[in-house]
């Protein structure tokens, strides 16, 4: 159940159905003697759906619910051009309301996040491209919410990477890798096992980036007299 379903099914039944100068939802019923229903145009939370549908039933509105209908998390990321900046991106965020949009903005791409209603992940998807339109797509991803909920509320854990990696990162052996992880500069590291010491990927890509190869063996931390 979300909120276009009920858009949908109300002007089915005869509903007019419009935006307020605020961007709110205002159904007027074919009965002009039923109350008008003014509601949030981007009601989130399912509390506010269902408020929604007891308000409007008052005024001779029917629901009996979408049948076969599950809601989907879809991710599409697709090309950037120069021109989609922050400004474009908050016309899109109107234009797609109602599928609750996220927009990302990153170098060289645009991913947009939408919930949108569908029977299967492939109809999902479709829906969602064709939302959005006129993007070229570099990759797509679709989850069903109630699993999407259970995701985020696992913990992060950040790659981590040991020696032999960090040369492969860098492109030099596993000794030189040992003798840069010895240097007083070097990241610490995150977790230490009886197999080794294992560095967070992240902050080891930064050290590679700010620091100069060097030849020859790292400078090893002064020893207090």
């Amino acid at each position: 159940m979300n909120l276009r379903d009920v858009i949908k099914e109300a002007e089915r039944q005869g509903f007019q159905v419009d935006r307020t100068k605020r961007g709110h939802l205002q159904f007027t019923p074919p009965d002009k003697a039923k109350d008008m229903v003014i509601a949030s145009g981007t009601p989130s939370d399912k509390r506010a759906i269902l408020n929604l549908i007891a308000q409007l039933r008052r005024s001779g509105f029917i629901w009996r619910g979408v049948k076969n209908m599950k809601e989907w998390s879809v991710e599409i990321r697709s090309r950037r051009t120069n021109k989609f900046g922050p400004d474009e991106a908050d016309r899109r965020l109107d234009d797609l309301a109602e599928y609750f949009p996220v927009i990302s903005l990153g170098p060289g791409s645009v991913t947009y996040r939408l919930t949108v209603p569908a029977k299967t992940p492939h109809d999902a998807i479709t829906k969602a491209i064709q939302a959005i339109g006129g993007v070229v797509v570099l990759g797509m991803n679709v989850m069903a919410l109630e699993d999407l909920e259970r995701e985020i509320t696992k913990p992060v854990v950040p790659e981590l990477v040991g020696a032999a990696e960090i040369g492969e990162m860098a492109g030099v052996s596993r000794q030189r890798a040992d003798q840069w992880t010895a240097s007083s500069d070097f990241p610490p590291p995150a977790v230490k096992t009886k197999a080794g010491r294992l560095w967070v990927r992240v902050s080891v890509d930064r050290w590679l980036e700010r620091t100069p190869r060097r030849s020859g063996r790292p400078k090893k931390p002064a020893v207090p007299a």
